[in-house]
């Protein structure tokens, strides 16, 4: 299973806030031997909004969007994803109990039946915000599915932690690709010297293994392996083996 993030708002490519999804979206799917495979970042605008989503449905099985969900005008995500499928936009009963929910569990006075977040393109499915207001929303399009998601971190990783794997875990077969990533770090001694003098072989053993990186630190050099298996109990072995080589190495945590 392929997975895309399209992260939408003008305030994070002007450099007014720090977008925090693509870490919180990359961290949950580790958790659950998972992969983020593509990001795309994009403003407020329709067309930019179209081009990302061509861009990660052309390679994605699930795409995940996050922003542009809220009440006011620069928030266009529903508008631009309806008409890249070709939908409409209609009132939906279901994104009205959501919302009022929503409001009442903060002790806020809902608009009523107008207001936009009672509004849904056609065939989505509205979902429980359980840290803010907005719905998220969730459909099936052409064989893939969308997620999306209000771009307040906080509310986003709800929606991950509420809704995220119940939505696809009867989408895609069980032997789908398990995922793990090793991190080993070492201490005091420079990543050139690591992988030229101390252990010139480490790369080449460990990449037999998974696809390996390097990443300097203050402290030191974190060596991260990322391992794949189709069942558990091979990911387990790919891990005690590349642990062992770590043992065996002397390069040392």
């Amino acid at each position: 299973m392929k997975i895309g993030l399209l992260i939408i708002g003008n305030e994070i490519l002007e450099g007014k806030i720090n977008d925090a999804n693509l870490r919180q979206l990359s961290l949950f799917l580790r958790q659950h031997h998972l992969e983020l495979s593509a990001s795309i970042t994009v403003t407020d605008s329709e067309d930019a909004i179209h081009l990302g989503l061509k861009t990660l449905f052309s390679t994605c099985d699930v795409v995940v969007t996050s922003g542009g969900l809220g009440p006011t005008k620069d928030d266009v995500t529903k508008e631009a994803i309806a008409s890249f499928m070709g939908r409409k936009i209609n009132y939906a009963e279901a994104a009205y109990e959501v919302a009022i929910k929503n409001y009442e569990r903060f002790s806020r006075p809902f608009a009523g039946k107008e207001h936009g977040y009672c509004f849904l393109p056609e065939g989505f499915v509205a979902l429980n915000n359980s840290t803010g207001f907005a719905p998220a929303l969730f459909a099936e399009h052409s064989g893939k599915y969308i997620v999306c998601g209000a771009g307040v971190p906080k509310e986003f990783k709800s929606l991950l932690e509420d809704h995220f794997l119940n939505l696809l875990q009867n989408k895609f077969p069980v032997s789908s690709e398990l995922i793990e990533s090793i991190t080993v770090r070492t201490k005091r001694i420079p990543e050139e010297k690591i992988f030229g003098e101390v252990d010139p072989s480490l790369w080449d053993k460990l990449s037999h293994l998974g696809s390996v990186s390097s990443l300097p630190t203050t402290m030191g050099v974190d060596i991260g392996v990322k391992i794949k298996a189709h069942e558990l109990q091979e990911l387990s072995s790919k891990k005690e083996r590349v642990l062992a080589i770590f043992e065996n190495s002397a390069v040392k945590p």
